[in-house]
């Protein structure tokens, strides 16, 4: 899942959850939209390079910057999410870095369960970072119980693998270290081969010399089209609360 995929889902489970208003969700959502009609536009008519995959980057950073600037108030579902984000973003976001440290300082790359890519999108890997950032996240966003800042981290982390498990075909390790099975819930909805998959497993960005390219950016349809039905789910939750509250009998 792209970076501000990543920023719309954790958003929209957190307004799932009521810890997030609506509004803050929906420009979320808008400016995913944007983002995707963007990048859709740019790679069917002007048919860019891979720096595309820098501009995606630059925008979701922003977008992120200005959650933490303008959410961080003194309401708890809001620092909540950005911990979230962090643990989405950060924590998990930049296992990345590592395969390209690995090639820098030993020239090669493990593969299998063993790539730092790999491993670092683990749940049991993800218990470490988040463990060591409690403490620092604690104090940037006043929030003195521990044990809530770790759970929002954690949980941030997780739809980030869950997100990359059920947006394309690249080898979830669920199990780690325990087993080397690649789960994919991808691959329930498509064949192994894009050119005839159906609709979730359809590229919808294809950079590269092939859709397996190593170094190219390939994004599935399943990515678009869990963000626009968790937005639906989130607009239907509050409608269900606000016809609710107004029938209620109780004062």
């Amino acid at each position: 899942m792209t970076n501000i995929g990543h920023i719309a889902l954790t958003t929209q489970i957190f307004s799932l959850a009521g810890l997030v208003k609506i509004k803050d969700s929906t420009k979320i959502f808008l400016a995913y939209l944007l983002s995707m009609s963007v990048i859709y536009f740019w790679a069917n008519w002007l048919k860019p390079s891979l720096w595309i995959m820098y501009f995606d980057d630059n925008i979701t950073w922003a977008i992120f910057l200005v959650l933490v600037i303008f959410r961080y108030r003194d309401e708890i579902g809001a620092r909540l999410l950005i911990a979230a984000l962090v643990g989405s973003q950060v924590l998990a976001g930049f296992s990345h870095a590592f395969d390209k440290l690995s090639l820098m300082v030993f020239g090669t790359v493990s593969t299998g369960m063993w790539e730092p890519h790999l491993f670092w999108h683990t749940p049991i890997f993800a218990l470490m970072p988040c463990l060591v950032f409690t403490p620092l996240m604690c104090r940037f966003l006043k929030i003195p119980g521990r044990s809530l800042m770790f759970t929002a981290l954690y949980v941030g982390y997780l739809l980030h693998i869950f997100a990359d498990t059920i947006t394309y075909d690249f080898p979830i390790y669920w199990a780690w270290p325990f087993s080397d099975f690649k789960w994919s819930i991808y691959q329930a909805f498509a064949p192994p081969t894009p050119s005839t998959a159906g609709l979730f497993g359809h590229p919808f960005i294809n950079f590269g010399t092939s859709s397996y390219n190593a170094w190219g950016w390939i994004m599935y349809a399943a990515e678009p089209a869990i963000v626009i039905i968790m937005m639906i789910g989130c607009y239907s939750i509050y409608l269900i609360r606000h016809l609710i509250n107004k029938n209620s009998p109780l004062p």
